[in-house]
């Protein structure tokens, strides 16, 4: 298959900046789906911006041969999103609609959703499959599961294209938000904090490096499908303890020590999400896992 034309929303994110650089390298185009709250700044030649509400713009530009939409856009702040339900609604279901809508009037031929692991739960310590029964336990995650519905839904009605949907497992980057507990400890390093400070280390986490999240979409979206709607697990496939992945990190840097205001605390918090599936359909393995993605980000905080 020729190379795919993207359409993305999310593209200011964590992964949609990554994702962005990856589609430049590779001379994929890539639309950039604007709308009333969100617009994208150009950063590469191959790089186009349209609005959602004008579909029109796109299919003088777009190469019709394969089309892929990747939506990343989300309000994925918990916290927020119990504030606020209905705008939290409205940014991960209704947006999701209008994608799908926007997809259906520009012949996309390829819808891909990234959803969350943590519709899991985070209680056992086996790995969790596609088949499993799911715990939206807030609003995010309520809102993430209407979602994976309305795709489903919307692709056995509305649509003759396929559709996608990967629970995606803990990302971590280089800029990693410091609202995750990874985020916060990388944070803290590139500042230069000897004594890193957290709440508690014995959450066990499946962390994925943003550049294998990456390279698992460029593979999704060059490959033929055979279904029509399908759901994917997307994540390391291995758990680990935050103070043994913190260990990993201090191994790499030297000179850090890891403080935890509440260390005597045991929390039976683990999620462990298993790839197998994702692996075997695209022949996908993660190429940086754990330690190697700390090293590579270490070494861009050290010499930029």
């Amino acid at each position: 298959m020729k190379n795919p034309t993207v359409f993305l929303t999310g593209g200011e994110g964590l992964v949609g900046k990554a994702l962005r650089s990856s589609l430049s390298n590779l001379n994929i185009p890539c639309f950039l789906i604007d709308n009333a709250r969100k617009t994208h700044q150009k950063r590469y030649e191959n790089e186009y911006n349209v609005t959602l509400d004008k579909p029109s713009e796109v299919n003088a530009k777009a190469d019709l041969e394969h089309r892929c939409f990747i939506h990343l856009a989300a309000m994925s702040d918990v916290a927020k999103c119990e504030k606020e339900p209905a705008l939290a609604h409205e940014a991960n279901v209704v947006l999701t609609e209008q994608c799908l809508q926007f997809s259906k009037e520009c012949q996309v031929n390829h819808f891909v959703f990234l959803s969350s692991g943590f519709l899991y739960g985070d209680k056992s310590k086996a790995a969790h499959t596609e088949t499993e029964q799911v715990f939206p336990i807030n609003v995010y995650l309520a809102s993430k599961l209407k979602a994976e519905e309305l795709i489903a839904s919307f692709c056995k009605k509305d649509w003759e294209g396929t559709a996608t949907v990967l629970r995606l497992s803990n990302v971590f980057g280089s800029e990693s938000g410091t609202n995750t507990v990874l985020g916060k400890i990388l944070d803290q390093v590139k500042n230069g904090n000897s004594a890193i400070e957290i709440f508690n280390g014995t959450p066990s986490r499946d962390f994925i490096y943003l550049k294998d999240v990456c390279e698992a979409l460029i593979k999704l979206i060059q490959t033929e499908v055979g279904y029509s709607f399908d759901l994917f697990n997307l994540s390391n496939g291995s758990s680990l303890e935050i103070r043994k992945i913190f260990a990993l990190l201090e191994s790499i840097v030297g000179g850090i020590e890891l403080i935890e205001t509440e260390k005597n605390l045991v929390i039976d918090s683990q999620l462990h999400i298993d790839n197998n599936k994702f692996k075997s359909c695209f022949d996908w393995e993660p190429s940086f896992g754990i330690q190697k993605g700390l090293e590579e980000i270490v070494k861009g905080y050290r010499y930029g």
